[in-house]
């Protein structure tokens, strides 16, 4: 809905001057903040309702004081709490069962209080939407109520689901154009039951949008009336048509800038898988040119292991023979042993004994 402020919405809000605003379906907040920068000048509230807002809500909070009112809800659970609303602007979940009842609790909850219901903008009033229903989350809406749903896109020729289709991670009717199905049909159905008089604004668009205006509204305010009425004429619609093809045109080079973006990266990614490769094989390679060197000097290394080998033998054998050399040594000091035990033990060393005790004392004398 943000797409059609500039152009659609604040005038209507500079015409109305709203002292209660309440917003349904903020997400990233894009047309909250012009919003609330309209209404704080007028000392006017912003009832903002998302269940799963996609920006800091208290720091909004903080920045904009009591001119944010902010609720982490549904819409159905908020808008029979808030009264005294001077505008709605309806962008949360695009079905037949919750706009019907959004626009019922709002005209309700008016005639409770005795007082006209808001001028009531709503967003998604054509295709895809217009006759097919989205759910957010299908456990949101009564079973008896819901459409059978699949998670696919829709095809923009056919209108038919399709993997490839336009908001394919979404839930969506399988069948479109039925009964008590899309946003268009909810809002053609309220308005056939409604004790409202209802002034219709319909734009094309971004998905369309449709204002309803009660017509007691219009006829006390003259300057709303004017801005309601200038949609239709012609002036408007060159500016608002110069300005679908500039957006259209601006859509298109940002999708271009996108293909191109994703073909850079893509080519981006083959040639870094390419560097690698060719890394790699610059790698393998000098590793077969090593190998190669190291095999030019095989023969030198076979010949110096091969001497090497000779020289093992060779010292092998001179220790083969100083182990033998050795035994044999031992066997004759153990012979040369034994014979001088038997020796000492004779009787001839015994009857020798005091010659040899004199022949030390003659020396010594």
């Amino acid at each position: 809905m943000f797409r059609f402020y500039d152009h659609v919405i604040q005038p209507v809000v500079e015409a109305l001057a709203p002292k209660r605003v309440i917003e349904v379906g903020v997400q990233y907040g894009d047309q909250t903040a012009k919003l609330l920068e309209q209404v704080d000048k007028t000392g006017g509230v912003v009832h903002a309702v998302d269940p799963l807002p996609e920006f800091d809500v208290a720091e909004w909070e903080a920045k904009w004081g009591a001119t944010l009112v902010f609720h982490r809800a549904l819409s159905l659970a908020v808008l029979s709490e808030v009264h005294g609303l001077d505008l709605a602007l309806l962008d949360g979940d695009h079905n037949y069962y919750t706009v019907t009842n959004e626009l019922r609790v709002i005209e309700e909850t008016a005639a409770a209080d005795g007082v006209a219901p808001p001028v009531i903008v709503l967003h998604d009033v054509d295709f895809p939407y217009g006759r097919r229903d989205l759910y957010y989350d299908p456990e949101n809406i009564p079973a008896e109520h819901r459409q059978p749903y699949l998670q696919l896109g829709i095809d923009f020729t056919t209108g038919d689901l399709h993997p490839d289709g336009i908001n394919n991670h979404l839930t969506h009717a399988v069948d479109h154009d039925t009964p008590r199905n899309g946003v268009r049909t909810g809002i053609e159905d309220y308005l056939a039951s409604s004790a409202v008089q209802w002034n219709q604004t319909w734009i094309p668009g971004f998905h369309g949008l449709g204002i309803l205006t009660p017509v007691q509204t219009l006829e006390r305010s003259p300057a709303l009336r004017q801005v309601i009425e200038g949609f239709s004429q012609p002036a408007f619609m060159d500016r608002w048509t110069r300005h679908l093809e500039a957006s259209r045109v601006g859509e298109l080079g940002h999708t271009v800038q996108r293909q191109v973006a994703d073909l850079k990266a893509e080519h981006n990614a083959k040639l870094e898988s390419l560097t690698a490769q060719i890394n790699e094989l610059e790698t393998l390679r000098q590793a077969l040119l090593d190998a190669e060197a190291r095999a030019a000097t095989l023969p030198e290394l076979q010949l110096a292991v091969s001497d090497a080998q000779r020289q093992i033998r060779d010292e092998h054998a001179a220790a083969e023979h100083a182990r033998e050399d050795a035994r044999q040594t031992r066997a004759e000091l153990i012979d040369t042993r034994g014979q001088l035990v038997a020796l000492m033990a004779s009787p001839s060393w015994r009857v020798t004994k005091p010659l040899r005790l004199a022949k030390r004392l003659a020396k010594r004398i």
